[in-house]
């Protein structure tokens, strides 16, 4: 049985969801898609020597939790990923109330220590309650700059992968000094996690939803820094349904320094990430480093194929 398999059987075993096929059905659904977010706390636990057992109700946690935040987000900017299903908004939301109940509880019947659970479950609520904040910036963030941007990114994403690590951290039986140190890389992880979402969405053809928002870290570069081609790219912008002009301003992004300076920000925090890793003492750190030099991975690929992305000489500075 896989491990997704594993956490979804965990959860079925839920008393909060034993009676509701239906959110079983989308649990198993999302498991189908191979979650590597969902994975977290089992590479964590595994870096401290424990076992899948040990990190599965941290897993089954996550999870649930990560499902609960996709529903919200899905709701917020309208995306209709479960409305597509037949859902209403209503239900979608009410599916997340419930997922969040679940995740918690995914922990308290754990079997951890109990001081470990209540350490875990703090942690839960605080991230919940600080991804939850952060969406709302988000959403209602219309002058963005630089300062803005990482005030959110750092609201809204790094906190549920800080968690994650720190959950498979004392599902691995780790000290509560080594639990905060890793969640502090898991939280340098999220923005990794960030900004390769927003590389990857300011690429795509169709334009995704970032271009008319605005609060993708390229497209933030581009419509800010002062460079030859920043009126051209601000107009092209406000043509982006069309194909061949997202083309002509994705050609902007890397002629203007806006997916260097992307890339230049993902190096630095690998960097980091990888060198707190390196401090820690775990049985087995190369599963940390892998993890990060998988979220990384793309950046090398674009390194090597694309001749217009190099050391950015100026850096996105805040406007606000």
């Amino acid at each position: 049985m896989t491990n997704f398999a594993e956490a979804i059987h965990y959860l079925r075993e839920s008393r909060l969801l034993c009676d509701w096929p239906v959110l079983i059905e989308i649990m198993e659904m999302m498991a189908d898609k191979n979650p590597s977010h969902w994975k977290l706390p089992f590479v964590v636990c595994q870096a401290l020597g424990g076992t899948q057992d040990q990190a599965l109700p941290a897993m089954a946690s996550m999870a649930a939790l990560h499902t609960t935040i996709i529903m919200v987000d899905d709701l917020l900017d309208s995306d209709q990923r479960f409305e597509s299903l037949g859902y209403s908004n209503g239900e979608v939301a009410n599916f997340a109330v419930a997922l969040q109940a679940i995740g918690l509880e995914s922990i308290s019947r754990s079997g951890y220590d109990q001081t470990n659970q209540i350490l875990i479950m703090n942690r839960l609520n605080e991230m919940l309650a600080s991804t939850s904040l952060g969406q709302h910036w988000d959403t209602h963030s219309y002058s963005l700059d630089e300062s803005t941007y990482w005030h959110i990114a750092q609201a809204k994403s790094s906190p549920f992968f800080g968690a994650a690590f720190f959950a498979g951290a004392l599902a691995g039986d780790a000290s509560l000094k080594t639990a905060e140190a890793l969640y502090d890389i898991g939280v340098i992880y999220g923005i990794l996690v960030q900004i390769h979402d927003d590389i990857k969405d300011s690429l795509e053809v169709p334009a995704a939803a970032d271009w008319k928002k605005g609060n993708s870290l390229p497209i933030l570069f581009a419509s800010k820094v002062n460079h030859p081609q920043k009126e051209q790219f601000l107009i092209l912008q406000t043509k982006i349904d069309d194909p061949q002009i997202v083309k002509e301003a994705q050609k902007i992004l890397f002629s203007c320094g806006a997916i260097s300076y992307c890339t230049h920000q993902a190096i630095h925090h690998y960097e980091k990430a990888s060198a707190m890793t390196k401090k820690i003492d775990l049985i087995n750190q190369t599963s940390i480093i892998n993890l990060l030099d998988e979220i990384n991975s793309p950046i090398h690929h674009l390194l090597n194929t694309e001749p217009n992305i190099k050391s950015p000489n100026n850096q996105l500075q805040s406007t606000g």
